[in-house]
């Protein structure tokens, strides 16, 4: 992540918003306190601790706007108590916590249904399509309020409705389905550009992370030979 962060630096980005899932998410979180241009953080379905303290990198973050989501029945494990850890720990006072009824994990939560995504799992009925589209939408919302600096700080707590601020242990009930909004109302012309920034931030991120796994694996099989 921070040497996605440099190539950005280096082609003169100013601002960086970090996104990860699952374990990029928690590569992201321990990078996001050197990363000084950072003005944002996503987070999908991330361990709080599977490659490093995450709740602790957290807490030195700078406060900028974060996004948060995790699924309810995740198909890979019980995600809820680590994505609630970290977003307890974000020192943000613009934060968002989206729980959705489902069992998607990471970049699932967001994956369209279109055929050939590589290990994406397609949605198997329309209400998972719904769901998916929901939170696409709200997380497409936030890169673009993030750079715009309309960040909303509201929070859907269980994905059924019910939105809790940031700063407030008060609650409002704003449906999931009318806080995604509608994109292309929204300043939706500018979100193309930030999300190609962000999938690439995430792809290379991603292809950091296993090289390090697997240089140990070539790193012996050359020392076999």
């Amino acid at each position: 992540m921070l040497a996605a962060a440099r190539v950005l630096r280096e082609r003169g980005a100013e601002e960086i918003l970090t996104m990860g899932a699952s374990d990029g998410g928690t590569a992201t979180v321990l990078a996001a306190p050197d990363i000084p241009e950072l003005v944002g953080l996503g987070i999908l379905s991330s361990p709080k601790d599977s490659v490093g303290d995450a709740v602790s990198a957290m807490g030195r973050m700078k406060d900028v706007p974060a996004f948060f989501a995790v699924s309810t029945d995740d198909s890979s494990g019980n995600f809820y108590p680590h994505v609630e850890a970290l977003y307890n720990a974000c020192p943000s006072t613009k934060k968002q916590f989206v729980v959705v009824q489902g069992f998607d994990h990471g970049t699932d939560m967001v994956t369209p249904e279109v055929p050939g995504l590589g290990y994406a799992f397609l949605p198997v009925d329309e209400m998972q399509i719904q769901k998916r589209q929901e939170l696409s939408d709200q997380l497409l919302l936030f890169v673009n309020s993030v750079f715009t600096g309309n960040s909303n700080d509201s929070t859907d707590t269980e994905g059924t409705g019910e939105a809790v601020s940031a700063s407030s242990d008060s609650a409002v009930d704003t449906p999931l389905s009318e806080t995604s909004g509608n994109v292309s109302e929204s300043g939706g012309s500018n979100i193309f550009p930030l999300l190609i920034i962000g999938l690439g931030v995430m792809i290379v991120s991603a292809a950091i992370i296993i090289v390090m796994m697997i240089r140990p694996y070539l790193l012996n099989r050359r020392i076999q030979r």
